[in-house]
């Protein structure tokens, strides 16, 4: 096989395209979307046919002695034989340590291919059953893209370090979406200017300052893993920094329910006949019970199975596994309320069958979790609740603030700690510090004051 090629790729015909026979192999030859001529062998099905990229590539054994199709960028064969014969000497002067590493990587790609990826679909079959789903479709497509460039080589340190495939594929996709617009394709493409431009652009564009943050500390995480790795002598974007989240005046702010709202949300969903998110009224009641009680989130609760909660032993308690934890870390168990274990019993007790299954049924065929928020913001209506407010919104995540609210009310700052299962102790300060203005303010109200 030689060392310069032009791949190929499957393109359907178009209608109108030229059909030529040459030594009765068919040709279809059309005009794409960008105006360019092309030519291809028709496939066996008549719809697609087979053609060539424009320019050559080569595949050259690096220092590692690992075979990569290098993107040329000539389409004559002659100067991309000598271009290939060139990078192939560097490649093996650098495994010799005739060369600086550092100029090896600055030829290789940043994030890989700079086209934004097609929206998939789920695929069916002729029942209308899905077979793929557009999620993995779209993870291939990703992988695929990156394969080859710096980031995948980081999407691959970053699974060795135990992150979650969530938390490293979305991770991938802020940094390679952050490239396309600053146009990052190769490391001397990192340019401070470029990136504020595109900070500012995503705060015009009505984006929060968390977003705005979150795309500066994935593209600084990647600048930093480069340097460690000798990929990379400095960080182009030091001056940078993160805006005060705070003070962002579109930040969704949540409140606890009083125990009187709470009661009559548990009251009026446990009396509820009409299904939301597939959930039926007991079981949603059952549902907010749990995340006032143990402060549990919501991929947490999707998680939980009968054998995670333990209503036999004294006291009960309830399990979360490490794998489901936000923290991917095994947390304490987490005692319930003698309250909370009666009502798990009592529908243990009413429906014997569902032991089996899972206990809430949050998570779809598709792997999408429900939205608790829309059962939330339905069940508050039918209570005569208000929603969203002044103090802010009464969301399914107020169940964990109004569970870390109470601790911090009637437990030491290190229990509330440990129950909210923070790994940071100033999110739990935060909450702590809001408890302790009620008690000032309680305090000042309590001081003689002249009459009227």
């Amino acid at each position: 096989m030689s060392d310069v090629f032009k791949p190929t790729f499957h393109a359907a015909i178009p209608e109108g395209a030229k059909i030529i026979v040459r030594r009765g192999i068919r040709y279809a030859r059309f005009r794409t979307k960008k105006g360019s001529v092309v030519e291809g062998e028709v496939l066996p099905d008549g719809k697609r046919c087979r053609v060539e990229t424009r320019d050559f590539y080569a595949r050259i054994r690096d220092s590692s002695g690992r075979q990569r199709r290098v993107p040329l960028g000539v389409t004559n064969q002659e100067a991309a034989r000598q271009l290939r014969a060139k990078l192939q000497f560097e490649a093996d002067q650098s495994k010799a340590g005739l060369i600086n590493e550092l100029a090896t990587h600055r030829r290789r790609p940043l994030v890989g291919s700079m086209k934004m990826l097609p929206q998939r679909k789920h695929k069916r079959d002729r029942f209308g059953r899905i077979y793929e789903l557009a999620s993995n479709q779209t993870l291939n497509d990703l992988k695929q893209a990156i394969s080859e460039s710096h980031l995948g080589d980081y999407a691959v340190h970053l699974e060795a370090t135990g992150r979650s495939a969530t938390h490293i594929w979305e991770t991938v996709r802020v940094i390679r979406r952050l490239a396309i617009a600053c146009k990052f394709q190769f490391v001397d493409d990192l340019v401070a200017g470029e990136l504020d431009r595109y900070l500012v652009s995503l705060i015009q564009s009505n984006k929060s300052r968390r977003t705005r943050n979150g795309a500066l500390k994935a593209i600084r995480a990647l600048v930093s893993w480069m340097i460690r790795s000798d990929r990379l002598a400095r960080d182009p974007f030091k001056g940078i920094a993160t805006v005060n989240e705070a003070a962002d005046p579109r930040r969704r702010h949540r409140r606890a329910l009083t125990p009187q709202e709470f009661a009559k949300l548990i009251r009026v969903t446990e009396k509820s006949v009409i299904p939301i998110e597939t959930i039926s009224g007991p079981m949603r009641a059952l549902l907010y019970i749990l995340a006032a009680a143990t402060g549990l989130r919501r991929k947490e609760l999707a998680s939980l199975t009968w054998s995670h909660l333990n209503l036999d032993r004294e006291p009960p308690y309830v399990h979360v596994p490490t794998a489901s934890t936000k923290a991917k870390r095994d947390d304490h168990p987490i005692p319930l309320h003698p309250f909370v274990a009666k009502c798990f019993r009592d529908w243990l007790i009413a429906h014997p069958s569902s032991k089996a299954r899972a206990i809430f049924h949050l998570t779809t065929s598709t792997g999408r979790v429900r939205k608790t928020s829309k059962m939330m913001k339905l069940d508050c209506k039918a209570a005569g609740i208000p929603y969203a407010g002044d103090l802010g919104v009464a969301d399914f995540h107020s169940h964990r603030v109004a569970f870390i609210t109470n601790l911090c009310r009637h437990a030491d700052f290190g229990t509330a700690c440990d129950l909210a299962r923070h790994k940071d102790p100033k999110l739990t300060a935060k909450i702590y510090d809001r408890v302790r203005l009620e008690n000032r303010t309680a305090a000042i109200g309590s001081l003689p004051m002249p009459s009227a």
